[in-house]
Order: structure tokens, then sequence, then C-alpha cells
């Protein structure tokens, strides 16, 4: 619940404050910091362009450390890290 601002949830008076519109934001950013991609989070919001979703999608600072671990090992060799392969196009070098 932390991750949807439970204190805006509800109101002094006790009456629920909670909008259609702040569930489509908790929504989001539960599904960006789960791993989702923001295609498909932009898909199932119903949303056309991805700068709409960029908007409603809230990275963590835990998501950002992990990622930043991740690359990290990566980099140091750590075991257990492991590197994809990119098979791109290879750049043509000048003479």
């Amino acid at each position: 619940m932390a991750l949807c601002d439970a204190a805006k949830l509800v109101a002094k008076d006790g009456k629920p404050t909670v909008r259609v519109h702040d569930l489509r934001h908790c929504f989001a950013t539960m599904a960006i910091n789960a791993g989702a991609p923001l295609f498909v989070i932009g898909k199932l919001l119903g949303h056309s362009d991805s700068k709409m979703t960029e908007r409603y999608s809230h990275v963590l600072d835990q998501t950002m450390l992990d990622a930043s671990e991740k690359v990290g090992a990566l980099l140091s060799g750590a075991p257990g890290a492991t590197v994809v392969a990119f098979e791109g196009k290879k750049r043509k070098t000048k003479p």
C-alpha cells in the first residue's frame, strides 16, 4: 500500500478521497516497479502515447538501486551476473 501513498486515501473526516485517476497512477507505478515494460503498461491503460504512460509510472528509489546494483555486478564480473550478447549490425570502421 505504500506504493500508492495510503495517507492520501482517507481524509481527516474519514471519508475516502481516492479517485479512479489515483488508482490508475497506482497501477502504473506498481507495474513499472514489478518490471512490466512501459509499452505493456501503456496498452493496459489505453494510452496511445508513451509520454502519457511515463507520467503515470513512478519509478521507486529501490527499483533504481536494484537496477544499478545489477549493472554494477555485470561490470565487475561478479559470479552469477549474466551478460546478454547483442548481435546487432556491426559498425564500419574508417580506414
